[in-house]
């Protein structure tokens, strides 16, 4: 579990309105309000660090493709749920800074995502319904849940496997891109060595020894990599895009 703070799954828009409509199996700590016992949310009216009335309908445009809101104030939602979850007071500086920087950071994925599938479409990358079909069976290993669990989560949101399909050729997509744009790096064991020093310094207590970490280690030190290679793709593309913002 040391190692999941490393890592970021990215999810696309029904995906991460699932996971947002469906909370978390803990109560926030120290926090008044009643849980909504279906979706684990707070009905309460608490500052979240964001007004959904202040979010227009289209967040940004990229080459001409809008992005609508639902997936920003999902992913936001997310953010602000994950803090309550924590105990921590939304009313605070540090709060509202953490949130504001979320405002930012997921603007800024959604644009990136966004402008890497248009260029897999337009370069004629395609997803095979084998590839849609692992990747979906992956996510459900991941959650630990059932299809029929994730049918029935769809159906309370109004949604389809259909539109979870859709999301998902998206994320087939975007890895093909990144499997023909980016080369596989090299993780010397000195770098190894030295994140697992870091993990050590920063677990607060005993953990499993560095053999048993390994394989895990390497990988977040490629995809640490492969995202900076990425960074430098999306720069370029971004130089080469009209993209206006509005949030």
């Amino acid at each position: 579990m040391y190692m999941e703070k490393f890592f970021t799954v990215i999810f696309s828009t029904a995906l991460a309105l699932i996971l947002v409509a469906c909370g978390g199996d803990e109560e926030p700590e120290q926090v008044d309000g009643d849980v909504n016992e279906d979706s684990g949310e707070i009905e309460q009216d608490i500052d979240l660090g964001f007004n959904e009335e202040d979010i227009p309908e289209v967040i940004a445009t990229v080459n001409g493709q809008e992005l609508d809101r639902d997936l920003y104030i999902a992913l936001l939602q997310q953010e602000a749920n994950n803090l309550l979850m924590q105990g921590v007071d939304m009313s605070t500086e540090e709060a509202q800074n953490y949130m504001n920087d979320a405002k930012r950071e997921n603007l800024e994925h959604l644009v990136n995502e966004e402008l890497i599938i248009q260029v897999a479409e337009e370069r004629g990358i395609t997803a095979t319904e084998e590839e849609v079909d692992a990747e979906i069976s992956m996510y459900l290993d991941s959650m630990q849940i059932e299809e029929s669990q994730l049918n029935e989560m769809l159906d309370e949101q109004g949604l389809s496997m259909d539109d979870v399909r859709e999301d998902f050729i998206d994320l087939v997509l975007r890895a093909k891109f990144i499997d023909e744009e980016i080369s596989t790096p090299d993780i010397t064991e000195d770098e190894i060595e030295a994140t697992y020093e870091e993990l050590v310094a920063n677990a607060g207590e005993e953990i499993p020894t560095l053999d048993e970490y390994r394989e895990d280690i390497e990988q977040y030190l490629k995809s640490q990599k492969e995202q900076e290679e990425l960074n430098l793709i999306i720069k370029d593309l971004k130089e080469d895009s009209e993209i206006e913002r509005f949030v």
